[in-house]
């Protein structure tokens, strides 16, 4: 019998092999739009990674099917592709609509990494931290989406959510 992991590992392979194709293919502009990016794969991948243990664990607990894994996988990287869109606003070229100008660094591997509150002061712009402030109402609607969403709920991703929002409601503050 194979293994949670193997099967796992084997269903993330088809996923980002499926997001190569959507890629790769020129009639699938809209489908485009659904999956993440060629700068933001990296970034997904690695925190899809970091959920793998309790991923497993759930799928083992709910005798999920491979397509059950395959689409839970989906839709992870979907809900991390919204959050990266709110935390590095619109610095992916395929979705440029406004141009805003970010801290963190284009191209980081990193997803998000907690940010010291005197380190971001110093190192940033007032127009840089404001533009974090900024987007506290999207945050505040995309984590309500979260929070309605149990399954997609793992230690690692309410770490993630619970420091953006602690960041962006102290950038908030540091603008009165």
């Amino acid at each position: 019998m194979e293994s949670q992991e193997s099967k796992f590992n084997e269903q993330f392979k088809a996923w980002l092999a499926d997001v190569k194709t959507v890629h790769d293919d020129q009639d699938s502009s809209f489908l485009r739009l659904l999956v993440p990016t060629t700068e933001q794969l990296p970034r997904i991948a690695t925190v899809i990674h970091q959920l793998t243990p309790d991923i497993i664990a759930r799928c083992t607990d709910r005798r999920w099917s491979d397509q059950e894994i395959k689409r839970h996988i989906s839709q992870v990287a979907y809900f991390l592709h919204g959050f990266d869109d709110i935390i590095r606003p619109y610095q992916h070229s395929e979705t440029a609509e406004v141009e805003r100008p970010w801290f963190l660094k284009n191209g980081d591997q990193i997803f998000w990494r907690h940010l010291e509150f005197g380190k971001l002061y110093q190192g940033t712009t007032t127009e840089q931290r404001h533009t974090f402030s900024d987007q506290l109402a999207e945050l505040r609607r995309f984590i309500a989406d979260y929070l309605g969403k149990p399954d997609l709920q793992y230690p690692y991703l309410d770490w993630l959510v619970l420091d953006t929002v602690t960041r962006a409601a102290s950038s908030s503050a540091w603008r009165s």
